[in-house]
Order: C-alpha cells, then structure tokens, then sequence
C-alpha cells in the first residue's frame, strides 16, 4: 500500500444514508472497510443554537492516498450543510493493517473479508 493507514470519521443523520455511505466507498474501493455505530446522541452547537440530535457515526479505513478522494465523495453525497470529516494518520499502524487496506482498496469486485489473512 502507498501511504499511511488512515482513518475518516464522520456522523450521518440517519442508519440508511450511512449505510449508502459505507456500501458506496468500499464498492469503489475508496475504503477497504466502514464501520457504522449508533443511534448515538449528538450536543452541538449550530447557528447559534445548541442542538441535540440522533446520529449515526461512521468510521472509513483507508489508505492516505486515498484520502482525497474519498473525502471528496463524502461531501458529495453526504445530506448536512456542513458535515464533519476527520482524518486520522496512523503511521504507526500494523504492516499487516496496511497491507490489508492496501490490498483491498486495489482488487476489483471479490469480497474483502473472504480474503483477509493475517489479520
């Protein structure tokens, strides 16, 4: 895999457009995995209002130089005004996480988890 492992966190309203989400970036092979957690609850503030609200969060592994482009996809398709995208650089990840990544970002349309080895 070119570039460090990385991981992109960012919160959905609903479980169906995560899921969209998620279904979207592995098909295209802008992640190797996405991984959805909630309902949870979310205190923010926005225009001057602190609100709460149901999300979804979403967690993307990637490799760094896909990065740009997945990003790029989430604001796309992604519902909120301004929605939340964070990177998380992890050179200090496991040769065999990058590897994995790497390796799934890059084949065309066999199942990742049926070809996870070492991992």
């Amino acid at each position: 895999m070119s570039g460090k492992f990385c991981v992109i966190l960012t919160t959905f309203g609903s479980r169906i457009e995560a899921d969209s989400f998620a279904g979207n970036v592995v098909s295209r092979r802008l992640a190797a995995c996405v991984n959805i957690f909630g309902p949870m609850v979310s205190t923010y503030w926005w225009k001057g209002r602190r609100e709460k609200s149901e999300e979804f969060l979403a967690l993307a592994k990637t490799s760094e130089t896909r990065v740009e482009e997945l990003v790029a996809e989430l604001k796309r398709m992604h519902s909120y005004e301004l929605p939340e995208v964070t990177v998380l650089k992890s050179p200090e990840a496991e040769s065999t996480l990058n590897g994995w990544c790497g390796k799934h970002e890059r084949k065309s349309h066999r199942r990742c988890c049926a070809e996870t080895t070492n991992y």
